[in-house]
């Protein structure tokens, strides 16, 4: 968190999928108590998944600050929850939990979407507590009070899938033992409860009398094959990543090669070390894999460690062997009933019932725990090995942290406000913000809501499907233009932006070297104004702007060229002055 106490908003963030478009969205619900800024204002069930407490948090601070309390508030609680995990389950020493505790709340989260995936060791810290009759009330009590609040803090989306693993895991415990867990039941109803009365609304919304046909019903998710499953089981999946991770997998593979010849045996040692040298030559031949991974170096340690023999424990291999086969088993039945699922299911293109991914940065965290408690049992040798490669994997995590990095989707929080760009816009269009809705093309239209502008585009993850063919209308000409923008704004449209074939996929901004203007740009005005849009906001010039009915009204230049927004700003010619006359008719809305 230090970049951002010494630089302020100076300091980078990443944008996609994280500041984009969910601060803006939290902050403008927060102030304005109404979602009429985006979409041309949407449903009130739309917003219902969204974190409330982190909503809320915008009530008394400024986007920016509110970020940085809610990215503080997330890592703290993943550490305290892998921590309080790995020494209630494991029973293990606290020097190597603390540390690779802190290397998980160090992983690369999301933090705007609260404790959707970091926050899972926390839940499974409050399952053990409630399970074990040595601990007294109090401590009973206050991990009831967690999961009762953990809803308030994370997505409707991944908490049926938290829910399903924990009444397994009570299931489990109450046959095992032959004991009900009356506490964890407890827990387990306060968690479905507050969920359901939190997200009543857009259940409502989507299987009552009056259901609303969601954008998502067009939803064409990409099919899922055996390599893309066993790469997110391997190394996760964007939003819930766990890279890098050469280190874990090291520690994991040297402690399950050393038990496995302490159980084999000397002579029988060759032929695995055998097949880790053909394991190794065949990563070799694959350098995109190599100089991501750097999975070579991590085989060759392995390698070079195997030849010790200790007596493994048997808890950590049943532990180890169940977990992969557990990840294994859900991968196979969803590559196998992946389309039958979403269709099976009620609101399956809703309700995203692939994030079964969130639970692998746990997962391999606690993999990682066994396996470095395992390497440190076995010799002072090994103990330092395992402390090292502690201390290693935090060092790379820190290196690869985006504060530090250049990328496309990572830039400075001041850089993605462009404040001093949108109060400059008042000097063109003297008509009050609230009071008028615009277009963005080129830029983000989150960066227009944090500056207090309504659109008629947007980002979200549920909208009426009405609107998506109304702006499917308005870029028809130019998604015929690139057929890989068609196909992305057609099978998924989460991103419902008024998009120009320049554009790449997954990012408004320009592909490759950006034009000097927007040339031959093919958007139907006529239909834009009819999603009640008066003006539109452009980071490149329009060279044919009069021709499809946008008057220019000027330009506003970059207060820091190649960092911050230029904008040129035109008025829809067709009607606008007449609609503004109509303010008081109440405007079209997705819903409607």
């Amino acid at each position: 968190m230090s970049p951002y106490a010494v630089l302020g908003k100076e300091a980078k963030v990443r944008i996609h999928d994280n500041v984009e478009p969910n601060l803006a969205i939290h902050y403008r619900l927060a102030k304005d108590g109404s979602s009429d800024f985006i979409l041309g204002g949407l449903p009130e069930s739309a917003f219902t998944a969204l974190p409330i407490l982190l909503v809320e948090v915008h009530r008394f601070l400024d986007a920016f600050e509110g970020y940085v309390l809610v990215e503080a508030a997330v890592r703290c609680l993943a550490f305290i929850g892998l921590f309080g995990f790995l020494v209630r389950a494991f029973k293990c020493e606290e020097e190597l939990a603390c540390l690779v505790a802190a290397g998980f709340s160090w992983l690369p989260w999301f933090p705007i979407f609260g404790l959707a995936a970091s926050g899972i060791p926390l839940l499974a810290f409050a399952a053990i507590v409630l399970i074990q009759p040595s601990r007294g009330r109090l401590q009973r009590v206050l991990m009831l009070v967690v999961m009762a609040l953990f809803p308030l803090c994370s997505s409707v989306t991944w908490t049926p899938f938290m829910f399903a693993v924990m009444a397994a895991f009570a299931l489990g415990v109450w046959l095992y033992s032959r004991r009900f867990p009356a506490w964890l039941a407890s827990g387990l109803g306060l968690f479905a409860g507050v969920s359901a009365v939190v997200n009543w609304p857009l259940v409502e919304a989507s299987f009552g009398s009056e259901a609303i046909e969601w954008h998502r019903a067009e939803y064409l998710p990409a099919p899922l094959d055996i390599a893309s499953i066993l790469k997110q089981s391997a190394f996760s999946q964007y939003h819930a990543e766990a890279s890098p991770r050469p280190f874990v997998w090291a520690a994991v593979l040297m402690a399950s090669i050393m038990a496995v010849n302490a159980t084999l045996g000397t002579l029988k040692r060759l032929p695995l070390i055998a097949a880790l040298l053909f394991v190794a030559l065949a990563l070799f031949l694959a350098p995109d894999l190599v100089r991501r991974h750097s999975l070579v170096y991590v085989l060759c340690i392995v390698a070079a460690i195997s030849l010790r023999t200790r007596q493994p424990p048997r808890s950590w291999l049943i532990s180890l062997g169940s977990t992969g086969a557990t990840i294994g088993f859900v991968a196979t039945v969803w590559i196998a009933y992946d389309a039958q699922l979403l269709n099976w299911l009620p609101a399956g293109e809703n309700f995203q019932y692939r994030r079964w991914y969130i639970f692998l940065p746990f997962v391999l965290y606690a993999m990682f725990f066994a396996s470095l408690s395992y390497l440190a049992s076995t010799g002072k040798s090994a103990r330092l090995i395992a402390f090292g490669l502690a201390f290693c994997q935090m060092g790379m995590l820190f290196a690869e942290r985006w504060e530090t990095q250049s990328d496309d989707w990572i830039m400075t929080y001041s850089q993605y406000e462009s404040r001093v760009t949108f109060d400059r816009v008042d000097e063109l269009i003297v008509i009050p913000r609230e009071d008028y809705q615009i277009a963005c093309i080129g830029f983000y239209p989150s960066v227009a809501h944090l500056n207090g502008f309504n659109t008629v585009g947007g980002y979200w993850a549920l909208y009426p499907l009405k609107w998506k063919h109304q702006m499917r209308s308005v870029i028809a000409g130019e998604l015929e233009k690139s057929p890989a923008l068609r196909e992305y704004f057609d099978n998924w449209g989460n991103r419902c932006y008024v998009w120009a074939s320049s554009c790449r996929p997954h990012d408004v901004r320009l592909a490759g070297d950006p034009p000097a203007t927007f040339q031959d740009l093919a958007i139907d005005t006529n239909a834009l104004s009819e999603m009640g849009a008066d003006y539109v906001l452009s980071s490149l010039k329009i060279d044919n702007s009069a021709e499809i009915g946008l008057e220019y009204l000027g330009t506003i230049p970059s207060a820091d060229p190649g960092k911050v927004l230029s904008l040129w700003v035109y008025e829809i010619d067709s009607g606008a002055a007449s609609r503004r006359d109509l303010k008081t008719t109440p405007k079209l809305r997705g819903n409607e």
